[in-house]
């Protein structure tokens, strides 16, 4: 369990810095980054993982 829960948190690191950065560079909509992240963390993980901490 504990391994899976620091992949997500891993990934979740990731998708921040890869928004931020597309952010910086391409000037992406924050609507569309929160759609994204909300849906890849919500198939990761059925439970919410802020919750579980």
């Amino acid at each position: 369990m504990h391994r899976i829960l620091a992949r997500i948190r891993i990934a979740k690191l990731q998708s921040e810095i890869r928004a931020k950065a597309g952010s910086e560079t391409q000037g992406v909509p924050v609507r569309r980054k929160r759609a994204l992240s909300a849906s890849s963390t919500g198939k990761k993980s059925p439970s919410p993982v802020l919750g579980r901490k």
